[in-house]
């Protein structure tokens, strides 16, 4: 496990050393802490005492936070306009409804995961807008 926190963290540091943007101190202890959350759910996630009935359903919501948070936050390091992360979590939204509701070659349908991917979906876009309003600051070269 901690290998995985070394590769991610390595390869952040180098995409910021060029982005146009940095993260003050406050916009660290928040990216690292939602990441440490998500990874902790998705690795307690069939833990019955945590979670009680939800847990089958919290790597839907994890994996959709993930995705839009890591991506969403390398995008706006990198000055990609906030539409365009919204767009990207509109169409996050349709492929968890959609896979759920229509693919059932590895996956059974329940639409209660394609809820959860969307609940994630929505806590990553709450988080990325306390990211950019308290989290970021022009970068210094």
């Amino acid at each position: 496990m901690a290998w995985a926190f070394f590769i991610l963290y390595t390869s952040l540091m180098k995409l910021l050393a060029k982005t146009p943007y940095a993260f003050t101190t406050l916009g660290y202890i928040l990216y690292y802490s939602v990441l440490v959350f998500l990874l902790a759910t998705m690795l307690t996630r069939h833990n019955q005492t945590i979670w009680h009935s939800a847990g089958s359903h919290l790597s839907n919501f994890a994996l959709s936070a993930l995705l839009l948070f890591i991506s969403g936050a390398t995008n706006m390091l990198n000055k990609v306009s906030l539409a365009y992360i919204l767009g990207c979590a509109g169409i996050l939204i349709a492929a968890n409804f959609v896979i759920e509701s229509f693919t059932s070659t590895l996956n059974a349908k329940d639409f209660t995961d394609a809820l959860y991917g969307c609940a994630g979906t929505l806590v990553a876009l709450g988080l990325l807008s306390a990211l950019y309003k308290y989290g970021i600051r022009k970068s210094v070269h």
